[in-house]
């Protein structure tokens, strides 16, 4: 008589497998949020790193513009201090002054602010003779001139801001303004072009605006 084949034996879950696969998704979930933390972490510090050299780079590139400032205010203050300008900046007030005592003559008993308006047409007059009669004295006192065209070439291009040049140049640039100005105007009237002394006008106007 043939044997029975026995019956398989059905599987009973004994919750072992379940458990196991439970605590499988578990360990990955950890290990996932383990990871993410770990890159967090990593990121936020790489972060912080970035943030803190670029403040650096910040304060390294504010820093060589303050000195960018302060080394190019010192030139210009060590030029306009310089013996050479010293010997123009006398023969200007020689010049401004024959200026004055012609101008109290010629409107006398006028207000001051009314004689130094009408001023203006003296300097240019003075000037314009002065280029033909006494050359040498002529091109002296156009070194100013020369002077304050570099100046407000500097600040145009933005090495330095016009307030720091106003600063320590404003009664000056006025003086040099009021003595020049009307002098080269006409010579651009007279067909001077238009490129002749403009950084040297517009530092003037820079400063009467203060």
């Amino acid at each position: 008589m043939p044997t029975a084949n026995p019956l398989p034996t059905p599987f009973v879950d004994t919750g072992l497998t379940s458990l196991h696969i439970h605590l499988s998704l578990e360990i990955t979930g950890i290990v996932l949020a383990t990871v993410a933390i770990v890159a967090l972490i990593y990121g936020g510090r790489q972060l912080a790193e970035m943030r803190e050299g670029n403040r650096k780079q910040t304060e390294s590139a504010r820093n060589q513009e303050l000195q960018t400032r302060a080394a190019v205010l010192l030139s210009l203050d060590q030029r306009w201090e310089s013996e050479p300008m010293l010997t123009f900046r006398a023969d200007l007030e020689v010049l401004i002054v024959e200026v004055k005592t012609e101008a109290a003559k010629t409107w006398r008993g006028q207000p001051e602010s009314e004689i130094r308006k009408r001023s203006a047409d003296l300097y240019a007059e003075r000037l314009a003779r002065m280029a033909d009669e006494n050359r040498e004295r002529y091109i002296r006192l156009l070194r100013i001139c020369g002077f304050f065209e570099t100046v407000g070439c500097v600040v145009h291009a933005g090495y330095v801001p016009g307030k720091d040049v106003l600063d320590l140049l404003n009664v000056s640039i006025l003086t040099a303004g009021m003595v020049f100005r009307p002098h080269i105007q006409k010579l651009l009237e007279e067909g001077a072009p238009d490129s002749f002394f403009e950084n040297f006008l517009w530092i003037v106007e820079q400063a009467e605006r203060e």
